[in-house]
């Protein structure tokens, strides 16, 4: 605190003379103080968030559940390749930008969570970058308003990339599956030459006994 308070005053005239001069005003006289405080500190709040979520390089999406409106920062808007002044995108536009197999599963899981079927909204899906590739992000979010009602009516969360988490997964299992193979190719060897091992001892008695009954026939 620096000593000052601020006061939010205001009042109208309520008295006026013959000529229309104001003679008398009534208006109140208020305190503030507190109230400019907390909007500071959640201004400043929101600036570290801004902060925090550029310097991880994470997308934002500020959901109108009503509407179904989106805004999202400019992350978002990169990857996707707009150029345009406003951040707002409108529910018709989600074909455009989401995975056609990921859209339903997102829409299912979001009214879910709406419903309060799960603490938070949080899945894996694909977004169309502006080359026309899919990348791949972690989005993850929960109700942030309700009406009088209870209703949800805002939701807000984020977008992380995983692209190369999940190139990085899959080149594993593509290994995986090849040393799996590898190891199935030098078992059959293996089971081949016991085999093969096998039917020359025996290949190997039979002629030897051939030898002997020819011997025994002389």
């Amino acid at each position: 605190m620096d000593g000052w308070r601020h006061q939010l005053i205001g009042g109208q005239v309520v008295e006026r003379n013959e000529n229309g001069r104001a003679t008398r005003v009534m208006g109140t006289h208020v305190d503030v103080t507190e109230l400019r405080e907390i909007q500071a500190s959640l201004e400043e709040n929101e600036q570290r968030l801004h902060l925090l979520v550029e310097a991880a390089r994470l997308g934002y999406w500020d959901l109108d559940l009503e509407t179904g409106s989106s805004i999202v920062n400019d992350r978002v808007m990169d990857f996707a390749g707009e150029r345009r002044e406003s951040r707002r995108f409108e529910r018709d536009e989600w074909d455009r930008f989401f995975h056609p197999d990921d859209l339903p599963r997102m829409v299912a899981a979001l009214e879910a969570h709406c419903a309060g079927e799960t603490p938070y909204f949080e899945m894996e899906l694909r977004l169309r970058a502006a080359d026309g590739h899919w990348g791949w992000f972690l989005s993850a979010g929960q109700v942030a308003a309700r009406d009088a009602q209870g209703k949800p009516t805002r939701a807000v969360g984020l977008f992380q990339d995983i692209s190369d988490r999940r190139e990085a997964a899959l080149q594993r299992e593509r290994l995986e599956h090849q040393l799996q193979q590898a190891q199935k190719m030098d078992a059959l060897g293996k089971l081949t030459g016991g085999i093969a091992h096998d039917f020359n001892n025996i290949l190997a008695s039979i002629r030897s006994e051939e030898h002997t009954s020819e011997l025994q026939s002389h």
